[in-house]
């Protein structure tokens, strides 16, 4: 549920580069698509609903756009379980196979807090760095979803708002010779605002990292993916889809060992 705004723009890019392969007969002019794979290491077996959740997450799948034949799921010997943490070395290696297999040079996961603070999301990031401290592969990078504080991770719309002035304010040079230079005066005076607040810690550094940012169409084809879990739509998670700003923003932070 937390993955949306990037799943959605990498499966788009991969969407549009088989379209350009399409119509080109020089495939060596076109760039290799994006091949969007994921791997769930728990079935989400805690309530007996195991099997049920595996068909959900297919579906949900299906509308984010992830092919067929490049999304699994593991049964064992990972239980989904909300004070179990997973261990590191098992997780690695259970991993190692599909990256050597699909010749998979980047991974996405959870970052150190785990967005949530489950214990099994913090594992998949200790597991990726025990994998990269062995790395089967030379070129092989990991990036953490990158956990906020409880404020900015529930501004909703308004964090796509933020996304994009931290993109154009974070990094960039005075703006006083800027022709809307006033307009430009009034949204840094905003930032600073938000800074203040905690919504927004950005600096020149974080501008220079990996962020998702959707639209509206894409928080409606997220909403519709995220119909599929029915089973685990209870009245909270309304809210979580309505007010989380990881319906709109994803922020990535590299994961080094």
């Amino acid at each position: 549920m937390f993955f949306a705004p990037t799943l959605l723009a990498l499966t788009q890019v991969l969407q549009s580069q088989i379209h350009k392969l399409q119509e080109s007969r020089a495939e060596a002019d076109i760039r290799r698509p994006v091949d969007v794979y994921t791997l769930c290491l728990s079935s989400g077996d805690a309530d007996g609903l195991g099997n049920t959740r595996k068909h959900e997450l297919e579906d949900s799948l299906d509308v984010m756009g992830v092919e067929q034949g490049k999304r699994w799921v593991l049964d064992e010997p990972f239980k989904d379980n909300i004070t179990m943490f997973w261990d590191a070395g098992l997780i690695a290696e259970h991993v190692r196979p599909y990256v050597l297999e699909h010749n998979i040079d980047i991974i996405l996961t959870y970052d150190k807090y785990g967005i949530s603070s489950h214990p099994n999301h913090i594992s998949l990031t200790r597991g990726v760095q025990a994998l990269l401290t062995n790395s089967p592969r030379n070129n092989l990078r990991a990036f953490g979803l990158k956990t906020t504080s409880l404020i900015p991770k529930y501004t909703g719309a308004g964090a796509a708002l933020i996304a994009k002035l931290e993109h154009a304010f974070c990094a960039s040079p005075p703006f006083h010779v800027h022709p809307h230079a006033q307009l430009i005066q009034i949204l840094e005076v905003l930032l600073s605002a938000l800074r203040a607040l905690r919504i927004t810690d950005c600096s020149a550094t974080d501008a220079e990292k990996l962020v998702f940012v959707s639209g509206w169409a894409e928080y409606s084809r997220a909403l519709l993916a995220m119909r599929q879990h029915s089973s685990q739509l209870v009245w909270f998670r309304w809210l979580y889809v309505t007010f989380s700003r990881y319906m709109w923003v994803n922020s990535w932070d590299e994961i080094v060992v």
